[in-house]
């Protein structure tokens, strides 16, 4: 959905766009968007984490854009992800390339793989040597990506409210079966970076709230600390299914303590309306979100806080919402083309 977005934003100010994906790419392109597609490698993994397969689906994303470029060379690129601009150096491109930095690889492949800091370095290294210049979606990662030696502008992401379709909340609560108490959600994602252990373990030191997890693999986490009565466990990475959650719930966490990128369930959060806790580095400055250090006793003691002042959680809620109704692509597509002249 980050990609369509920015895609679309860029397309609405007027721009000639190309999103170039993977073979194992979700969804169609917005209108007016071209689209160039990888040819499929044996046994793709499109999951997060290292695998083996993603070093040729790279190579193939690879040849795709520079047949592609010879035809309709770009103006400028915008590399996601550290393979961004690895993809970009190795299809030969000589337009300018700003790498989307979302996540710093020595932070998060050793929560797939112990020891592996160093490799992720390089990793983070190489990219930065692959690119012209950065955007950084948050200030925390254009302190990072500055550190590279990169000329860095910080473009936080955006949301399109009419894509947050909440389904009734009575409903949704009934299909979750979920009691009267206060209910925090975590939806998203359960890979290890994520740190769910935390958020167990920190519902559990709050009695008043209970935890419904949606997320892909949900089954894989550990929640032995929790009564069955105050948890609800949905394996799903279906976007429709963490809607109906956000539309049930009344609390939103992020347990995450080190985020170079920007965590974007936060603002599927506030699109909902809904106040969110959130550990060490997930915070961002949105209104409606609640900032705790990564002590879980820390987090519980925010969640309890929450769940004894329904006001406070409206009023948050509210906040959060207004604050994303600002946050338009078309809006962040500006701020992308400023920092592009720059470049």
């Amino acid at each position: 959905m980050f990609i369509a977005g920015a895609a679309r934003g860029l397309v609405e100010a007027g721009h000639d766009v190309t999103v170039a994906c993977y073979a194992n790419g979700q969804g169609t392109p917005p209108e007016g968007v071209h689209l160039v597609r990888a040819k499929p490698v044996p046994g793709a993994f499109g999951g997060s984490g290292p695998h083996p397969s993603k070093l040729l689906a790279n190579a193939s994303l690879a040849r795709a854009v520079r047949a592609w470029a010879a035809v309709r060379p770009p103006d400028v690129v915008f590399a996601h992800n550290v393979e961004g601009p690895l993809v970009a150096k190795l299809a030969g491109l000589s337009a300018p390339v700003l790498w989307e930095a979302h996540t710093r690889m020595a932070e998060e492949l050793p929560t797939f793989l112990a020891g592996t800091r160093a490799m992720g370095a390089a990793l983070d290294h190489a990219a930065a040597r692959c690119s012209d210049a950065a955007i950084a979606l948050s200030d925390a990662g254009a302190t990072w990506l500055r550190s590279l030696g990169l000329d860095t502008t910080v473009v936080p992401p955006a949301i399109d409210l009419g894509e947050l379709r909440l389904p009734d909340r009575a409903e949704a609560r009934a299909r979750f079966d979920l009691d009267d108490r206060v209910w925090v959600v975590y939806a998203g994602n359960a890979d290890p970076y994520q740190e769910l252990p935390r958020l167990v373990e920190a519902v559990r030191r709050a009695p008043a709230v209970g935890l419904l997890l949606v997320a892909d693999r949900a089954q894989g986490v550990d929640v032995s600390g929790l009564s069955a009565d105050r948890l609800r466990v949905v394996a799903s990475g279906r976007f429709a299914d963490h809607l109906a959650a956000l539309a049930a719930a009344d609390i939103a966490a992020l347990p995450r303590t080190r985020c170079a990128g920007f965590p974007m369930k936060l603002l599927n959060h506030a699109g909902a309306g809904i106040p969110t806790v959130a550990a060490g580095d997930s915070a961002r400055p949105i209104p409606g979100t609640i900032a705790v250090d990564a002590d879980p006793r820390a987090m519980a003691d925010a969640f309890s806080r929450l769940a004894a002042d329904a006001a406070l959680r409206e009023g948050l809620g509210e906040a959060a919402r207004e604050a994303a109704r600002a946050m338009t692509w078309r809006r962040r597509a500006r701020l992308l083309m400023a920092a592009a002249v720059r470049a």
